[in-house]
This record gives C-alpha cells, sequence and structure tokens, in this order.
C-alpha cells in the first residue's frame, strides 16, 4: 500500500463533485497518506457526483473548484489523472483530484500540504501523491512524491529529494495550483517524473 510506503519517506498525516461542507466524521490517519492514498485514513468513499459538476463550500456559496487534474509525466507519457483517490481523507469531499493540509500528531506535530490524485477512484488505481513540509505560500518546497504506476508498481523518492512548486494555495473551496519534478525508485528502477496540478483544497485535516 502506498500510504503504508509514504511512512517510510516522509511523515504526514473534483471539478470538485462534492459538497465540501463537514460531514461529521474524521479520519484517524496521522501520517503517510500514500500516493494512490489506497488504505483507509478512516475516510467514506468518494462522492459519485461526476467529475465537472458545481460545488458548494461550507456556507452553501460557490467555489472555485472546477477543471481538477494531477499530471504525471515520465520519459515516454503523459497522463492526467483526473479522479480522487480512495481510502484518503480527501475522498469524503470530492471525487476529483484533492489537496488539504495535516495538522497536528505527536510533538513537534506536522504542517504538511498533500496533494493527491488518482486514475479512478478504484482502491489500487494508478496515482500519485505529493507532500510538502509547511507549504504555506506560493513558492518551491522540498517534499515527497509517491506515485503507484499503471502496473500497479509503486515507486517513491529518496528522502524527500523531490521540488514541489506552489504557484496558487487557495482556502477551502478554492484551488491549489504547481508543478512537481522528482525522480523515483522501484527496486533497482529508477524513473524522472514531472507535470503540473491544480486540485482542489478540501477540509483539512487534523490528528491527534
Amino acid at each position: 500500500m502506498l500510504r503504508n510506503l509514504a511512512s517510510l519517506v516522509l511523515v504526514s498525516a473534483a471539478a470538485c463533485g462534492a459538497d465540501v461542507s463537514t460531514p461529521g466524521q474524521s479520519g484517524d490517519e496521522a501520517s503517510g497518506s500514500g500516493a494512490a492514498a489506497v488504505a483507509s485514513s478512516g475516510a467514506g468513499a468518494a462522492s459519485s457526483s461526476a467529475v465537472g459538476s458545481a460545488t458548494t463550500g461550507a456556507g452553501g456559496g460557490p467555489t472555485a473548484c472546477g477543471g481538477e487534474y494531477v499530471e504525471v509525466t515520465d520519459l515516454q507519457t503523459t497522463t492526467k489523472l483526473a479522479s480522487g483517490c480512495a481510502g484518503s481523507w480527501g475522498a469524503m469531499w470530492t471525487s476529483a483530484p484533492f489537496g488539504f493540509y495535516v495538522n497536528g500528531g505527536p510533538a513537534p506535530g506536522v504542517h504538511n500540504l498533500d496533494v493527491e490524485g488518482c486514475a479512478t477512484a478504484d482502491s489500487g488505481s494508478q496515482g500519485l501523491r505529493l507532500v510538502a513540509d509547511k507549504a504555506d505560500a506560493p513558492s518551491t518546497y522540498p517534499g515527497s512524491v509517491l506515485y503507484r504506476d499503471a502496473q500497479a508498481q509503486e515507486w517513491a523518492d529518496m528522502g524527500g529529494s523531490a521540488k514541489i512548486t506552489f504557484d496558487n494555495i487557495g482556502a477551502v473551496g478554492d484551488v491549489i495550483e504547481g508543478s512537481y519534478v522528482a525522480t523515483v525508485y522501484h527496486g533497482a528502477g529508477v524513473m524522472d517524473l514531472k507535470g503540473s496540478f491544480r486540485v482542489c483544497h478540501v477540509e483539512d485535516e487534523n490528528v491527534p
């Protein structure tokens, strides 16, 4: 599971197709949400609302979310992932790619910005997860990239060596946009990845 793999790399914890109001349910995962976010964090399944439909914020007003994707480019192909990821915290809020902060945990605690996108909402789908520590303003940050390819092979960078650039970090109900570059590894295999992303900022996850 990529969520389990994530804990070895970096501690962390559509159009938006679902309401981003609080459903009264919380995840219980404090770290390692996995590139494809396939292990359960206590989150519910993604909404079945169609990608591209209008969304509303916590107060019922319109949000800026729309056209969400996470792009993955390797040496041969470019793929746009346009779904949320099964089992992730963000799947409670939207059926499209999402981003959120993970805050809290045992001292000294974490404050990570998580971006996730998958090919489908099925468990085990191709997917990508980006994690940047203390990314509170547009800039470039060191971070982790966790990737599950179309053959279900799991790839990870070494020690948070990825570079993640955030061009816009909108509030909850708005969009998070940027790009990344990373070298990832699977056994003896090495692959360079890059891409851009536009995801919906869903409710942030506060962990004990």
